[in-house]
């Protein structure tokens, strides 16, 4: 008997450094990132950040905030890419703006017919956008009402056929947050024919963004 209780505290002793140095191991690997000092989230190092025109890596701290042209909505852009510097996953942040001031509030009340009359007029706009560009929607996925770190934010999510490297499909979250002048949309896309998967980072990446100024629920 008390041998096998010996096993079961070196069993667990084990299990606890293991899950100790994986979380060290994680939070080594993920940089957080600002923008405009309001929204954060994590990304892995060997992400690739245009900012500024110029071209960074992340293999060190990045300074507190990061943007791209002052006279574009998009604040942040980085890509995670393959050996050839092919982009196999995007993550944008635009500001936005409106006359009025949406509050968390109000979408966190959202009904079921307003979010259907939403996913509607988002699924019109981003067809036209992305045949735009000479791709097409192939899947539309819907909007969800979902609630991450506090905030409720309206995702819609599809999959866009993509011609130009690599070639296939890109699946796009995008991810808004009303909040007043704190609004944002938070927008990322992957290869879906990548191996291994992407979709888990995806969703890590999602999991860590938060806004400093939102009002929260």
């Amino acid at each position: 008997m008390r041998k096998y209780l010996l096993h079961i505290l070196i069993i667990s002793l084990l299990l606890l450094i293991f899950l100790q140095f994986n979380s060290i191991a994680r939070a080594s690997s993920f940089i957080k990132i600002k923008v405009n000092n309001n929204v954060s989230f994590q990304l892995p190092r060997n992400w690739v950040v245009l900012s500024d025109d110029n071209v960074i890596i992340l293999n060190s701290l990045v300074k507190s905030t990061l943007s791209v042209r002052s006279n574009s909505n998009i604040r942040f852009q980085a890509n995670l890419t393959n050996n050839k510097g092919e982009p196999l996953t995007t993550v944008q942040v635009y500001s936005l703006h409106f006359q009025d001031e949406p509050s968390q509030s109000r979408f966190a009340e959202m009904s079921e017919d307003d979010l259907g009359g939403y996913d509607q007029m988002m699924h019109e706009q981003l067809a036209r956008q992305v045949s735009q560009f000479g791709g097409r929607v192939t899947d539309w996925y819907g909007t969800r009402k979902q609630y991450i770190n506090g905030l409720v934010a309206l995702t819609s999510e599809y999959s866009r056929s993509q011609d130009f490297p690599p070639v296939g499909h890109a699946r796009v979250q995008i991810i808004r947050v009303y909040s007043g002048k704190h609004s944002f949309s938070f927008v990322i896309s992957y290869y879906e024919e990548a191996v291994p998967p992407l979709r888990s980072l995806v969703d890590e990446v999602v999991s860590t963004l938060r806004c400093l100024r939102c009002e929260k629920n």
